[in-house]
């Protein structure tokens, strides 16, 4: 079993859910904006992201940006859509996510926790769209686990 690694910064990757297999894209055009599409479809532009390590007082914390849109993601527990893409690089702390390591059948992939709303992101495999579930205390679940394909470089 592989370990999870954090991607390095400038590194461009495809998040997949573990159930789902959808990447997670954000584009400018088309509706929607924002989801996740089969990963088996093939990668798409939109559907790559680079990661930003926190420093200060986001240190730990990481910042996924879209390649294309230069959108980040965010988490929230209140006001819909709960989980979305937006501009601003990170100002909003629920632009910022912690990376918590799987192991054993899970290793190699990582759930995205948003500790400033205490959310988890979830890819369920009945649907396009990212949603969230609260972190602490609860149950995990393997909707929860997402792994990073980086981008091929040929």
């Amino acid at each position: 079993m592989t370990e999870f690694q954090v991607p390095h910064e400038g590194v461009a990757f495809r998040i997949i859910g573990n159930v789902s297999q959808r990447a997670i894209y954000s584009r400018l055009t088309g509706d929607p904006v924002f989801g996740a599409v089969p990963a088996s479809d093939g990668p798409s532009k939109e559907s790559y992201w680079s990661i930003i390590k926190g420093t200060g007082s986001k240190d730990g914390l990481f910042l996924f940006k879209n390649r294309v849109t230069g959108k980040v993601l965010y988490s929230r527990a209140s006001a819909k859509p709960y989980v979305w893409h937006t501009d601003g690089g990170g100002r909003y702390f629920d632009n910022w996510f912690k990376l918590i390591p799987g192991t054993k059948e899970n290793a190699g992939m990582a759930r995205l926790v948003a500790p400033s709303t205490d959310t988890v992101l979830v890819s369920r495999a009945n649907t396009d769209e990212i949603a969230n579930h609260p972190y602490e205390g609860y149950k995990v679940y393997n909707d929860q686990w997402f792994k990073f394909e980086h981008e091929k470089v040929h």
